[in-house]
């Protein structure tokens, strides 16, 4: 994987580094990544691939990931694990499994609560000189 460098996102990324909503502070980077495996990646998810095929056939079924029996979602979990990885450099996720992630139960619950934090970080962005003459997302 590799940090693909997009100024729009950059932009919304430093400003969601710190937004101070009064009862909460809100911490967040948005970055892009590709997903073309290549050197460490490539062998670490060949790894991850041989040590997720090597589980029980139970433990291979049921994941909060989807079943692990199948490629695209062994895929999912590595792209996740690969992911963490190079967000937070100073740490090593390699050992995490599909169990510890969970499945949130329905889309628009996700949905919304993600567009509620985010209308009120959108107001504090629109009050912010240098950010609030364009819109945070366009």
């Amino acid at each position: 994987m590799k940090y693909i460098d997009f100024a729009p996102l950059s932009r919304i990324s430093n400003f969601l580094d710190h937004v101070d909503l009064g009862e909460y502070v809100v911490n967040g980077q948005l970055e892009a990544y590709s997903c073309k495996l290549a050197g460490f990646d490539k062998k670490l998810s060949r790894s991850l691939e041989q040590e997720v095929q090597a589980e029980s056939p139970l433990e291979l079924s049921v994941s909060p990931i989807g079943p692990l029996n199948e490629s695209k979602s062994r895929r999912t979990l590595i792209y996740l694990i690969l992911t963490l990885n190079h967000i937070y450099p100073d740490y090593d996720f390699s050992q995490l499994r599909a169990h510890h992630f969970r499945k949130e139960r329905t889309l628009s619950e996700v949905e919304e609560s993600i567009d509620s934090q985010l209308l009120e970080v959108s107001r504090v962005w629109e009050k912010t000189p240098g950010f609030g003459d364009s819109p945070l997302l366009e």
